[in-house]
């Protein structure tokens, strides 16, 4: 025998190898867990956002229709003065009409 360092028997190194292994794969593992777990709550934080999101466009989604509803009721308005308008604008020339003749009649007059 020489006086080189003494290995353990076999039966020892086997032994030690599996549980550092074991340990090893053990911290892997709670690792993973840890990260799974994080995103399971980023995702939940993502659903939470989305959700409100989802809220502010509805809310936007019906005040544009409440807005459109508005807008064409008063474009109705405008087309209805419109109408009218044109309607009286042969009654307004003729009162127009009327009140330049008398005052052109009461010029002449005095």
């Amino acid at each position: 025998m020489d006086g080189g360092p003494k290995q353990p028997p076999m039966q020892e190194q086997q032994f030690i190898t599996p549980r550092a292994t074991q340990h090893s794969r053990l911290q892997s593992a709670e690792r993973v867990e840890a990260s799974i777990a994080q995103m399971g709550a980023l995702f939940g934080q993502m659903a939470n956002l989305v959700m409100a999101q989802g809220e502010t466009i509805a809310r936007i989604e019906d005040d544009v229709e409440a807005g459109l509803v508005d807008t064409e009721e008063g474009h109705r308005e405008m087309q209805k003065f419109l109408e009218i308008t044109k309607g009286n604008r042969g009654i307004i020339l003729k009162v127009f009409a009327l009140l330049v003749f008398f005052i052109l009649l009461f010029m002449f007059w005095t």
